[in-house]
């Protein structure tokens, strides 16, 4: 294999890896990428960490501040932490029930195996897209005293995917109010 070729190979499965990070199904791309749906499965594994989870609130944060301060280093890194903390730890010897629970049921929710675009699907993805683009032009271009508006925005998306979370796995309500909390 060239050296060109393996270059290719691990930018598009770190590619790839990041935007399932941010929640974006890009199988059309990623089937290009040798060894992909493997090394994804095996990073899925690693998200059973609940110290990966703890990590993306703060790299949320992070984010927003950097949109409220115009600070693209402090985006950048925020997007970037959001988008590949979930495989940074290693999966636990005993990973909590709940989180084992949890993520196996978000591994048939992101890769469904009927229907993958049904009207409620690709509802959510345009209402979580608008949330995004609304609380970031909210914190990027409103004055100091009117950009709460994006931190509503936040915390009502924060809300949603908690009860999204708690709806799809009823055990990790507890864990995710704190992860919340913390964050």
């Amino acid at each position: 294999m060239s050296v060109l070729r393996k270059l290719a190979m691990i930018a598009g499965t770190a590619a790839c890896l990041a935007m399932h990070g941010l929640g974006i199904k890009t199988l059309s791309l990623c089937r290009r990428v040798p060894n992909y749906d493997e090394n994804f499965r095996r990073l899925w594994e690693r998200h059973k960490n609940p110290i990966s989870w703890v990590c993306r609130p703060f790299f949320g944060l992070l984010a927003v501040g950097g949109l409220s301060l115009h600070n693209w280093a402090m985006i950048g890194v925020g997007v970037f932490g959001i988008a590949t903390s979930w495989f940074w730890f290693p999966k636990p010897k005993r990973p909590p029930q709940w989180a084992e629970n949890f993520i196996d049921k978000e591994f048939e929710t992101i890769q469904p195996s009927e229907n993958p675009w049904g009207l409620r699907r690709v509802a959510q993805i345009i209402l979580i897209i608008a949330a995004v683009a609304i609380m970031c032009a909210a914190l990027w271009l409103l004055p100091h005293p009117y950009n709460w508006l994006g931190l509503i925005v936040l915390a009502v998306g924060a809300v949603y995917k908690t009860i999204w979370s708690a709806r799809l796995h009823r055990s990790v309500l507890g864990p995710i109010l704190m992860v919340n909390l913390v964050g």
